[in-house]
């Protein structure tokens, strides 16, 4: 294996990024490298935390359209596992043939296998852009930001293809569920507290909302026949008066959907009309009844075309694989018109978990896909120019 990739990956590796840390380090690290190598690029703050920030970059003409490397430079937390990890979580550890560290396949190992690559890009006639996020393991707030501020626009006006180098076995990936997380806060007070405490009890509001949330979730037009794995719902309560009454009730459900929004968007719709309904009840019996519902991390579903130029290319160097149990930002991508598939190394099972590992052979062969992906998409955009035929 390239002793750049072991180079880069140990130092990304040694940089503490879990969601709850600074990401900035390993920013400036990147923009370091891309500084020396002469690459154009740009450091892009987070609008609401000032120790994050994402990095955009382009090698080669920014007005050509090309290909997109989507990676995230955080990793998921360490503090609950700390005593279950046989080596150091933030020095790379190499044994034989496999590599220990956190994020090597969450997914600093992809990221080094790209970064390695850059002497290769250079000679390369479609352009290679990297978008390098902050917080895909915290919430996806970089990606939005990315996508809804067109930053994408500064990379080239239109693009060959995404991929997402998330870890895959190095087969490609071409769809996943999307899901959302929300909160529900549902406080209480009013004049019949004494005399039935019932009404003013946020505990019993807060399960009539479960069941109906439950009700509505099951009444969608699901394809899959275990849809009730989509739904899980959590309940904290919390804030009881002096009568021992429930006050204050928190709950947290969280929705998986198919590819599209329609299902999530039919379930909120008919959420929204039970809570109003509730609220207006409550009102008529002179009661307050504040319920206020919130947003905690929105996931895309992602369903990739699997026709054009792009994924025959994709198709020449990797096997497909069935959906993937987790979220990626590819429908970020997809949904803004990029041809997009999830290819990475090394396998997810191992992402999150002590004592991650990745194959340093699985970072050789995509070190080597990414280049033959480069290589046949190059060729087949020469193909396509000279007999003028769009992509």
């Amino acid at each position: 294996m390239s002793l750049e990739i072991i180079n880069i990956l140990s130092k990304l590796v040694s940089i503490n990024t879990s969601n709850e840390i600074s990401t900035l380090e390993a920013v400036n690290y990147v923009a370091q490298i891309f500084k020396e190598n002469n690459i154009s690029h740009e450091i892009i703050k987070s609008e609401t935390d000032p120790l994050r920030a994402s990095i955009i970059a382009t090698i080669g003409d920014n007005t050509k359209p090309g290909i997109i490397l989507s990676g995230h430079l955080d990793t998921y937390g360490v503090k609950k596992q700390v005593n279950n990890w046989k080596t150091a979580p933030f020095e790379l550890n190499i044994k034989d043939d496999i590599l220990i560290g956190r994020g090597v396949v969450d997914m600093k190992g992809g990221i080094a296998c790209a970064l390695s690559n850059i002497d290769f890009f250079k000679q390369q006639s479609i352009p290679v852009h990297f978008v390098l996020t902050h917080d895909e393991e915290g919430g996806f707030s970089a990606i939005n930001q990315l996508v809804q501020n067109r930053f994408y626009n500064k990379i080239s006006p239109k693009q060959l293809g995404c991929i997402v180098m998330e870890p895959s076995n190095l087969l490609a990936v071409y769809s996943h569920e999307g899901y959302s997380k929300y909160q529900l806060h549902v406080q209480t007070s009013g004049g019949k507290m004494l005399q039935d405490s019932q009404d003013v009890n946020a505990l019993k509001y807060a399960l009539q909302i479960c069941q109906k949330i439950e009700k509505i979730f099951k009444s969608l037009p699901w394809q899959d026949k275990n849809y009730e794995n989509n739904l899980n719902i959590g309940k904290l309560i919390s804030g009881d008066n002096a009568f021992n009454i429930p006050r204050e009730a928190i709950i947290e459900f969280q929705l998986k959907y198919q590819h599209g929004n329609e299902q999530k968007n039919i379930f909120l719709k008919h959420l929204m009309i039970y809570l109003n309904e509730m609220r207006w009840k409550a009102k008529k019996k002179k009661l307050l009844l504040d319920i206020n519902m919130q947003p905690l991390t929105n996931v895309k579903a992602f369903n990739g075309i699997k026709h054009g130029i792009f994924y025959q290319t994709i198709e020449k160097s990797a096997q497909k694989s069935p959906p993937v149990p987790f979220g990626t930002e590819a429908g970020y991508f997809q949904e803004f018109g990029i041809n997009t598939v999830i290819l990475g190394p090394g396998d997810y099972k191992y992402a999150h978990k002590s004592n991650e590992c990745v194959y340093s052979s699985d970072l050789k062969n995509y070190q080597k896909i990414l280049k033959s992906i480069t290589f046949n998409l190059q060729n087949s955009r020469t193909f396509i120019n000279n007999n003028s035929y769009d992509r």
